[in-house]
């Protein structure tokens, strides 16, 4: 169980973003973080990572817990191709399985600069799902995606994720709702 347990944290240390934040987040649950800009969404998700530490309060995450995750920025390799990219933390197999569900299984070779601003979001994604992992972070990993490409995206997230543990922060509901998410308002 990942546990949030009375934290609180601030860039500055007079302005917390986020105060006396209680979560628990079970084994193979699903967790939607959902509020206004600068309510502490994406701040959340960096302490979850380990890549802030709260000024107060603990997070707990069993020990040997593999992370997988999407950032607001796609965060390509620009000298590497889709599948490169994607095959980074897994195999080129699964990496191609997972981008061809996600719509790129034409644009295996193709470099970053060459692709559309969804394209590049797709990629990344594929990068997440390929990886072997136990909780999937996604921040606003479908943002600027038409319909039809975002429900094949969530289909792929919803088929990778399985029984594994999702946390995720969103604006959009229907992300939420699709993934099977329980709603946390920050």
């Amino acid at each position: 169980m990942i546990r949030f347990d009375h934290v609180t944290f601030g860039y500055e240390a007079e302005r917390p973003v986020l105060r006396e934040l209680s979560l628990e987040i079970p084994e193979g649950g699903r967790v939607c973080l959902t509020g206004a800009s600068g309510q502490g969404k994406t701040t959340a998700l960096r302490l979850l990572l380990g890549l802030e530490r709260p000024r107060k309060g603990t997070v707990s995450v069993p020990e040997g817990v593999r992370f997988s995750a999407v950032f607001q920025e796609d965060r390509l390799l620009p000298w590497k191709t889709v599948l490169e990219n994607a095959a980074l933390f897994s195999d080129e197999d699964s990496a191609c399985r997972v981008l061809t569900a996600l719509g790129l299984g034409d644009s295996l070779d193709a470099l970053p600069e060459t692709l559309s601003g969804g394209m590049k979001r797709r990629a990344a994604l594929g990068r997440a799902l390929a990886h072997p992992f136990d909780v999937l972070v996604l921040d606003e990993a479908l943002t600027g995606l038409d319909s039809e490409t975002k429900q094949r995206c969530l289909a792929a997230i919803g088929e990778a994720v399985g029984r594994r543990t999702l946390v995720l922060a969103t604006h959009d509901a229907e992300e939420s709702h699709s993934l099977g998410a329980e709603t946390v308002i920050l």
